[in-house]
């Protein structure tokens, strides 16, 4: 990649086994990475000069990922695709946040729904799936006894 991952990572995490590049698919661009900017404040995005990369984005930990233009055709083949519950079966972006409330309120107000109930997982964790107004999944993750 021309832009360098490494770059990214922050000290305190390893290199090796960690997620550190996700690209959301959208028609608009633009609206898509306002909803982001907006629900996750803690990402930095920047312009891309590559090619259908419109917006990079970073976030302290060392996710490094980007905003792309979706291409002819994606939304008819990702429809096309195996679903469950309604939701394509593709790769699901996952955020730790401080709040899934609160999450939730800025979801709607900037267009994206709630497609779950907040569920308490085995591990300690509460989530919540949500969807972005381009149809993108998303889980949020929070501490329990926040």
């Amino acid at each position: 990649m021309a832009d360098n991952i490494a770059n990214t990572l922050s000290s305190n995490r390893a290199w090796a086994d960690i997620v550190c590049y996700v690209e959301i698919p959208a028609n608009d661009v633009q609206a898509c990475k306002e909803f982001y900017a907006a629900i996750f404040p803690s990402w930095v995005f920047t312009a891309s000069t590559l090619p259908l990369r419109q917006w990079n984005f970073t976030d302290p930990d060392g996710l490094f990922g980007a905003i792309t233009q979706a291409q002819p055709g994606y939304w008819h083949e990702l429809n096309a695709m195996i679903s469950m519950a309604g939701e394509a079966m593709v790769a699901t972006i996952s955020q730790c946040v401080e709040s899934i409330d609160k999450v939730k309120l800025k979801v709607e107000e900037h267009g994206g729904e709630a497609r779950s109930a907040k569920e308490l997982a085995a591990d300690g964790y509460y989530y919540m799936l949500f969807k972005d107004p381009e149809g993108n999944r998303f889980y949020v993750y929070e501490k329990s006894g926040q």
